[in-house]
């Protein structure tokens, strides 16, 4: 609640295929077999009134969530790199300023949106994949 995080996530790990953590704010959970459907452990989380400017990922990035609250943030500049691929092995989409995978009982209410990075491709979206085992 109430950070300010500027020019963050620019790490060349943080943007691989194989990353789960390419965001300023991450809800995850570290999956070791990717055959295996995301469990929704992470619960009853809230993410208010922060700032986040000029990162090379996403804003908000929420893997295996269940319960989460996005309320009253201030966004912009999101998805500063190509960010198209980042995820792809782990099964997940991180192409939004905020983008929630696999989660449930979710609320992304209230924030406000600034100009899009050059690769930010939408203000929220939601992947929750194929159908899992």
């Amino acid at each position: 609640r109430r950070n300010t995080i500027r020019d963050v996530c620019f790490d060349d790990r943080s943007l691989s295929t194989s990353s789960y953590n390419a965001g300023a704010i991450l809800v995850q959970h570290f999956l070791p077999d990717l055959k295996t459907a995301y469990p929704q452990e992470n619960r009853d989380i809230s993410i208010l009134d922060n700032t986040i400017e000029k990162i090379g990922g996403c804003g908000i990035l929420a893997i295996s969530a269940k319960g989460l609250t996005i309320s009253g943030n201030k966004i912009s500049g999101t998805q500063q790199v190509d960010c198209d691929q980042v995820g792809k092995e782990m099964r997940i989409s991180s192409k939004a300023a905020i983008s929630v995978n696999y989660s449930s009982d979710v609320i992304v209410k209230d924030n406000i949106f600034g100009p899009r990075g050059p690769y930010c491709r939408q203000d929220v979206s939601e992947n929750n994949g194929v159908k899992q085992p």
